[in-house]
């Protein structure tokens, strides 16, 4: 079960009353939905919370380091070596966000398979 697309896509989610912290506070949530495809046919689904006051990572970023660094790592490896799938991710650095929304994605595609 081969990777053949990982697709990012940005949303908002309105609070109805602001998210206040100390060093300030926020009116909405930005995640990125993250979707692993497989030659199989099936599709493995997580999100990405968009915290750059808490995890340093936007939206932007998270994209970004999915389209542009894991992806290409991981084009057509197979989902269940999962071995392989940690090295093939493993030389970036930091981004645990976005490598924790492709992680979960995986094990959502294998889940679905057995």
């Amino acid at each position: 079960m081969k990777i053949i697309r990982i697709e990012t896509i940005p949303y908002k989610i309105p609070y109805l009353t602001p998210l206040e912290f100390a060093t300030g506070s926020i009116t909405e949530v930005e995640n990125v939905l993250v979707r692993i495809h497989t030659d199989e046919g099936i599709i493995g689904c997580a999100e990405a919370p968009s915290r750059p006051y808490i995890y340093g990572e936007s939206q932007a970023s998270i994209i970004y380091a999915i389209q542009s660094w894991f992806w290409p790592s991981l084009a057509n490896i197979d989902l269940r070596n999962i071995e392989r799938v940690y090295h093939a991710m493993r030389w970036v650095t930091g981004n645990q966000t976005a490598r924790a929304a492709i992680d979960m994605a995986i094990w959502d595609a294998l889940g679905q398979l057995y």
